[in-house]
């Protein structure tokens, strides 16, 4: 997937994290910003920023840039990007990562459900390479939540997918970045690092009229690839390049 017109929710260039950009209820104790980045601490109450702005997830991917975690985790240290709806408690979409163990899970939270998950120990390796940005959302009508990452903001793999049911407002969320251990006689020093918090124009996903059931219908084409079913964009030829046409 191709996309390219980006917006910087920030890039953690002051020296403390921005109030009028981000929604810190437990304060600042494990929350840092420092050398271009954002730094937080594993802690039991699982400290957090929220954007106070909301995103429209069927339009855009929201996504943080990554730059290596620091210290030692332990085996409950968890890494978590979410979508969280307007609601007085949130309902939530969100993927977690445990970096000691390299183990990915796509979850919901609040009245928000996930279905068809996709979890395992896929592209988020340990550690991610610094530069890569980790993303949710392409959220289209057919309420299938996408996860991606990408090397350079434009070109994006999708590692994960779920479909989204319940409670969530799609086209109004706030972006989370957390960090915790559940375990609480632990004592993990990693600290995750975060250069770049921003959305992304997600491209629209291609569609072709299929008869079904005698009416055109629109279906998003698809073709076999290594044993799974995967989205297929039409290309062209400009200029002795291939392009996607969408």
């Amino acid at each position: 997937m191709s996309n390219g017109v980006k917006t910087s929710i920030d890039t953690f260039n002051e020296n403390a994290l921005n109030p009028g950009i981000w929604n810190y209820p437990q304060g600042t104790t494990f929350i840092t910003v420092s050398s271009g980045a954002l730094h937080i601490s594993p802690d039991s109450s699982y400290p957090y920023a929220q954007s106070k702005a909301k995103y429209d997830l069927t339009t855009t991917i929201m996504a943080v840039k990554w730059n290596a975690g620091t210290g030692t985790s332990t085996a409950s240290t968890t890494f978590i990007i979410s979508a969280d709806d307007a609601a007085a408690t949130p309902n939530q979409v969100l993927i977690t990562w445990v970096p000691s163990g390299n183990g990915w899970q796509i979850q919901a939270a609040g009245a928000a459900t996930v279905s068809g998950t996709v979890n395992g120990t896929g592209t988020l390796g340990t550690p991610l390479a610094n530069g890569t940005w980790v993303g949710m959302g392409n959220l289209g009508s057919d309420n299938v939540i996408r996860f991606y990452t990408s090397t350079d903001g434009v070109t994006w793999t999708q590692f994960g997918s779920a479909t989204v049911g319940g409670t969530f407002a799609k086209t109004g969320v706030k972006f989370r970045i957390q960090v915790g251990h559940y375990t609480s006689s632990e004592s993990p020093t990693w600290v995750s690092n975060i250069d770049e918090a921003a959305v992304f124009a997600a491209a629209p996903l291609p569609r072709v009229k299929v008869r079904v059931g005698g009416a055109w219908v629109y279906a998003v084409p698809k073709v076999r690839v290594g044993g799974a079913w995967v989205i297929a964009r039409p290309r062209t030829r400009v200029s002795g390049a291939w392009v996607v046409t969408t």
